[in-house]
């Protein structure tokens, strides 16, 4: 949050007659810059127009002290051409950077109060054509895990750099021949009688397709009906004669690992580390001197 206000807007803000709106700056992780006010007529602002969105409301912009969370909640009628619903549910937005400012719409050259600076867009909900968007301060990436911890399964995701399989070999062509819904699809042609190879696999579509370029997780193959269930639905609509490639999937154990991908020498879990629910019978510990002159796995006291 701006600790100084410049002085012209000060001396602004101190009359009768506030003639403030808010603006919004998202930046996507693709570049994608897009620029929206709560005034009733676009503003101009340091080289850019901020569009008139007069459908988004928001909650206050709350900021902690110390290291604690700063956030806001935004709501939004989807107004603008330039958001759709499509592009939100394949994660366009993920991870996108917002900032929030302050100006006089009349005299955009007093300068600007900063609201939020690199906020981080989080959870996205779409319903009724509006959109609720929870939004966290930067301090929010404190809350992440930046180091690996033991685990029974591997933390790697299949095919990247340290896991080193070359997911070529386990991919593989498919073109729709039915569509059920936007979850669900069959390829007549792609048969394999162990459907469990594509659980937690990947669909990417190729060039045709109204949803090319995105992917999504399976859920599941059917071996005898040959469909193939996503986890999630795609954001626009599968048709048939589209293209995609099918991608094996990985459930992380160390069986998979080995028998499907022959990559045990790159496992990253533990898998015989005892967890929470192990336990141990000490009757059937070896007997050795204790604590308090006791033998552990044994009633008898120690010998004097």
């Amino acid at each position: 949050m701006s600790k100084t206000v410049p002085t012209d807007l000060k001396t602004h803000m101190a009359g009768e007659l506030s003639k403030m709106a808010t603006c919004w700056r998202i930046l996507r992780l693709d570049g994608t810059e897009l620029f929206f006010t709560d005034h009733d007529t676009a503003i101009p602002y340091d080289g850019d127009t901020y569009e008139a969105d007069a459908g988004t409301t928001t909650t206050s912009v709350q900021h902690q002290r110390a290291a604690a969370v700063d956030n806001l909640e935004a709501m939004s009628v989807l107004s603008s051409e330039r958001i759709t619903i499509a592009d939100l549910k394949a994660g366009l937005y993920d991870g996108a950077l917002l900032d929030v400012f302050q100006v006089n719409h009349e005299d955009p050259t007093m300068g600007q109060i900063v609201l939020a600076q690199n906020w981080i867009l989080g959870q996205v909900h779409v319903a009724d054509n509006a959109v609720v968007v929870q939004v966290d301060g930067m301090a929010s990436r404190l809350d992440q895990q930046i180091c690996e911890q033991y685990s029974k399964t591997c933390r790697r995701t299949v095919g990247d750099e340290l896991c080193g399989v070359d997911m070529d070999y386990y991919a593989h062509g498919g073109i729709v021949t039915s569509v059920t819904d936007r979850k669900h699809f069959k390829d007549a042609a792609l048969i394999f009688s162990d459907g469990s190879i594509f659980r937690h696999g990947t669909v990417v579509w190729e060039a045709g397709s109204a949803n090319e370029g995105l992917s999504m997780e399976i859920k599941s193959y059917n071996s005898d009906t040959l469909v193939f269930e996503l986890l999630m639905e795609m954001p626009n609509d599968i048709a048939d004669a589209d293209q995609f490639t099918a991608y094996e999937g990985c459930d992380k154990t160390l069986a998979c690992c080995r028998d499907r991908f022959n990559n045990i020498a790159n496992f990253r879990g533990e898998p015989y580390i005892p967890g929470r629910d192990s336990r141990i019978d000490v009757r059937k510990l070896p007997s050795r001197p204790g604590l308090w002159g006791r033998n552990v796995g044994s009633s008898r006291p120690r010998a004097r």
